[in-house]
């Protein structure tokens, strides 16, 4: 996957089906120690971040 922010990010993917609710949950995990993890550590930080410019008036 790539991330317009970090680049490319090496995910092991799972899948969890609620076939009572016909739901899927998705899971994206990175091998800890890997640049991967390391970058999903800093999306965490800076995805609460509000990076948009804003004008006088918004």
């Amino acid at each position: 996957m790539h991330h317009p922010l970090v680049g490319r990010l090496d995910l092991d993917c799972e899948a969890l089906h609620d076939p009572h609710r016909d739901q899927w949950t998705i899971f994206y995990t990175a091998a800890p120690g890997t640049p991967s993890h390391e970058a999903l550590k800093l999306l965490k930080v800076i995805g609460t971040q509000d990076l948009a410019v804003r004008t006088p008036g918004d």
